[in-house]
């Protein structure tokens, strides 16, 4: 009775003190003042950490502005900060918080490929600490998820470049090898922006991509319809290349495609 009443206090006063926030907003003029309003707001959620948030459409849309690109990388690291202390206060609370994901992603998706170096292992991080852990549950956004992340793979900096791989494993080992790489097939086929990166990826991790006999078995008998929406993994591939939707004019692309089959 007494969590309930406390946890009651909190999402009221969340309400009051992020309603005015909002409203506060409204005023900012310069970047400086968006800088103040992002340190107000992860005060609040500090003092107030309820996983209701309220007005959760209007605050999301609120931080999503505050990751525009043409903004200081400084103000884009304190909004990366609030979405943290968002999705934490959301998950020690609600066994569904999965399911407001998608409202806050819009902003953190679109954002990662024009984000600064200095920011771009900021929201890999998020994605290993809150978007991972919940397995499956993440297949309804794996698609837009990794199209958010594969541009990280045209990076020239080899460190952060390696981060983006094993970001991508690790998306690979949270919903299935099965569905990440349907939702990688859908990716290269429908986002010629992320196909050469896509390739990149499937050059890269092919071999690593094929089930051996036993494994594929034991999980089409786990997962009947499962197997049967989605393709065998070298059925994908073969797919994937020589569909003609997926051909691309440029060069680059068409030899990263026969690169893959000749590494098969």
């Amino acid at each position: 009775m007494k969590a309930a009443q406390v946890e009651h206090k909190d999402t009221a006063m969340l309400r009051k003190h992020l309603g005015n926030a909002l409203i506060a907003f409204e005023r900012a003029k310069e970047w400086a003042d968006i800088g103040h309003w992002l340190q107000k707001v992860a005060k609040i959620l500090e003092d107030f950490p309820s996983p209701v948030i309220p007005e959760k459409l209007t605050f999301a849309k609120r931080l999503a502005q505050c990751l525009n690109p043409t903004l200081p990388h400084g103000i884009h690291i304190n909004a990366l900060q609030v979405y943290s202390l968002v999705f934490k206060n959301m998950r020690q609370g609600a066994k569904d918080w999965s399911t407001d994901l998608g409202i806050y992603s819009i902003g953190i998706f679109p954002f990662f490929q024009y984000a600064s170096f200095q920011v771009k292992p900021k929201i890999l991080e998020i994605y290993r600490e809150f978007y991972f852990p919940l397995g499956k549950q993440l297949i309804p956004c794996i698609t837009g998820l990794l199209i958010s992340i594969l541009p990280g793979l045209d990076e020239q900096n080899e460190e952060l470049q390696k981060k983006v791989f094993e970001t991508l494993d690790q998306a690979c080992e949270c919903v299935g090898r099965k569905y990440f790489l349907g939702a990688l097939w859908m990716a290269i086929l429908r986002n010629s922006k992320v196909r050469m990166a896509g390739f990149k990826y499937l050059h890269k991790r092919v071999k690593r991509m094929h089930f051996d006999n036993e494994e594929e078995e034991e999980e089409e008998g786990e997962e009947e319809e499962e197997s049967q929406s989605i393709p065998k993994s070298s059925r994908k591939i073969d797919c994937l290349l020589y569909t003609s939707d997926a051909a691309d004019d440029l060069l680059c692309v068409d030899l990263g495609g026969r690169r893959i089959i000749k590494k098969k």
